[in-house]
């Protein structure tokens, strides 16, 4: 799909800019686990997990909680994956555009 995206940006803008976008994503990758991380963390202090619990000794109300705040959060972040993939346009609608890529050929020759 980054493909895509940068073919269709450098058909539309007339420059390529891979790096830019591969760049912005391991950015935002990178951003996504460190928030991951926080949330984590605050996830199990919500729910009440205790600091350096053993295994089997976790309070049954406490795994329930978590089960729930897990089944939750998947269900909100599917619904909101699928609501994304909706708005992006697949199939012969994002075809190719012939004249734009020729124009992208045609400057990167004018740069060398």
């Amino acid at each position: 799909m980054m493909a895509d995206v940068t073919d269709h940006a450098a058909s539309k803008g007339g420059k390529q800019t891979e790096g830019l976008f591969f760049a912005g994503y391991f950015f935002l990758q990178k951003a996504i686990s460190g928030i991951g991380i926080f949330l984590s963390g605050l996830i199990l202090g919500l729910v009440g997990f205790p600091e350096n619990a053993q295994p089997g000794a976790v309070d049954q109300d406490v795994l329930m909680r978590l089960t729930l705040f897990y089944a939750a959060a998947l269900v909100v972040f599917g619904l909101a994956a699928a609501w994304s993939y909706l708005r992006f346009p697949l199939g012969p609608v994002a075809g190719v555009d012939p004249q734009g890529l020729d124009r992208v050929i045609d400057a990167a020759g004018e740069e060398v």
